[in-house]
């Protein structure tokens, strides 16, 4: 409902440190004003199931259908994260939340009429099946398992089946970091895509560089809470 004047909370301007308590209010499976307690058990977390691409903070305060969207606040009642997700299958204390600090960089890319804007590379990526199957450690990037030939990536060059191993000289062995190496950027901006890249001739793989020009992706607002993206296009970048 529009309007002004309402109470607000104050935003954290300091990054939580691991153990640092923290309270979590929201409508916790239609109880209101739930409120549960805990610590701050990580930060910077990846989300083994590919659905969010952004790194989390992890709390072992209790989290349930109906947190999310709501503050997960410090000892000084400022906003450090909103809650997003949990861990599913039996897990307990493992919940999750968006960064204050991601959430305020992603609104300051919303633009009237047009939702949020971001910086369109035009191509789907994943990681290994190892890796995302497995949850084992990656140092060898990320396979384009296929190029938008309207993108960026294809009028850089880019291929499927090279693996994308850094942007900018920044590594990206996940999707996280992916998201992250593109997000200092904005539509317009020239990357660097360090690539291996299979020789048809030779079956040799080659190391190689790319200058890519990045594109315009944008969304509706309503995107940013409680997902920054929508989990049917979580690989495209």
């Amino acid at each position: 409902m529009a309007g002004s004047g309402y109470p607000t909370l104050p935003v954290a301007t300091t990054a939580p440190r691991l153990g640092e308590p923290v309270v979590v209010i929201g409508n916790a499976k239609g109880f209101s004003n739930s409120v549960s307690v805990g610590i701050v058990s990580g930060t910077n977390r990846a989300d083994p199931t590919h659905l969010h691409h952004y790194p989390s903070l992890q709390t072992d305060a209790a989290i349930n259908p109906g947190n999310s969207g709501g503050p997960i606040l410090n000892r000084r009642g400022e906003v450090v994260a909103i809650v997003a997700w949990r861990a599913e299958d039996g897990a307990e204390t493992l919940g999750f939340g968006i960064p204050v600090s991601r959430l305020l960089d992603t609104l300051q890319r919303v633009v009237p009429g047009r939702g949020v804007v971001r910086p369109w590379l035009g191509a789907a990526v994943r990681e290994p099946y190892w890796s995302r199957n497995d949850a084992l450690p990656n140092q060898l990037g990320l396979v384009v398992s296929d190029i938008h030939r309207d993108g960026a990536a294809y009028a850089g060059g880019l291929h499927r089946l090279d693996y994308l191993t850094a942007v900018d000289a920044m590594p990206v062995n996940d999707l996280t970091q992916l998201r992250q190496a593109l997000d200092k950027h904005k539509p317009g901006d020239t990357v660097v895509l360090s690539i291996t890249r299979q020789q048809v001739s030779d079956a040799q793989w080659a190391d190689l560089t790319l200058s890519v020009t990045l594109g315009e992706d944008s969304g509706p607002v309503p995107g940013v809470i409680p997902r920054l993206y929508n989990p049917e296009n979580d690989d495209l970048f």
